[in-house]
């Protein structure tokens, strides 16, 4: 998971959008397997998603993103 995730940031980093997208969600897939509930690990890949969603001009999906984001960092903090 951490693999696909630097993988996909480095793919964003780069412009290559699909494969970015295709490893972030390969990483939150494994990391949903291993945390049934919210976890940091996730928020940071939804957050990854989000950006680079806005990067594709898909403010809509990028918003989604960044509250599901949220309201996992949320949920995994509490009041921190």
């Amino acid at each position: 998971a951490i693999t696909s995730t630097n993988l996909g940031y480095l793919y964003s980093k780069i412009e290559l959008y699909g494969d970015a997208i295709a490893n972030f969600e390969k990483a939150l897939t494994i990391w949903e397997r291993k945390y049934s509930g919210p976890h940091p690990t996730k928020g940071f890949v939804f957050f990854s998603l989000g950006q680079t969603h806005e990067k594709m001009k898909d403010l809509t999906a990028a918003k989604r993103f960044y509250e599901k984001a949220l309201a996992t960092y949320r949920e995994s903090y509490r009041s921190k």
